[in-house]
């Protein structure tokens, strides 16, 4: 467990996950979903693909960079399931967590991780290293089962934080 002392914030971040502190669209999934919708399977796995990402933690036992190294092996799934897979690069990964969180490589003040509101925000408008774009993201109600399998099948990701 990694635990960083966040002096802007007064408290430590764990993990290397900062609350959120921007505001996002808030797209709402329940809002798309149809009552006629299709019933979406009670499970799927789309990670065979992914494993070599997947089994990556990009540098996480080093550095709070969770939410980088989340939002690479979410691309990892997607280009994974589209047969062209994308595994970023250490440099890479940094270069994201120093655009996102403003970590500076070799000076462990900057290590205080990241937000997932903000990433996804960048990423949206930046992109990622190999080059693609989030088209958007939108939340999905964590108390219900049914949305959470619906979004897992029709995106085949999900993108989360615990704190």
């Amino acid at each position: 467990m990694k635990s960083v002392l966040a002096p802007h914030l007064g408290r430590p971040v764990v993990f290397g996950r900062r609350r959120p502190r921007v505001v996002g669209p808030h797209f709402r999934l329940r809002n798309y979903l149809k009552a006629a919708f299709p019933t979406p399977p009670a499970s799927c796995d789309f990670s065979a693909p992914a494993l070599p990402v997947l089994s990556d933690i990009m540098q996480n036992d080093q550095l709070g960079d969770c939410v980088i190294a989340g939002g690479y092996h979410v691309v990892g799934v997607a280009t994974g399931g589209a047969g062209d897979l994308f595994h970023a690069t250490p440099a890479q990964v940094l270069a994201d967590y120093g655009a996102i969180g403003g970590y500076v490589p070799g000076n462990p003040a900057t290590d205080q991780g990241c937000d997932e509101v903000t990433a996804l925000n960048y990423w949206t408008s930046h992109g990622f290293a190999n080059g693609t774009k989030l088209a958007g993201w939108m939340v999905v109600d964590p108390t219900n089962k049914a949305e959470i399998q619906a979004a897992c099948w029709l995106f085949e990701n999900l993108y989360f934080g615990i704190e």
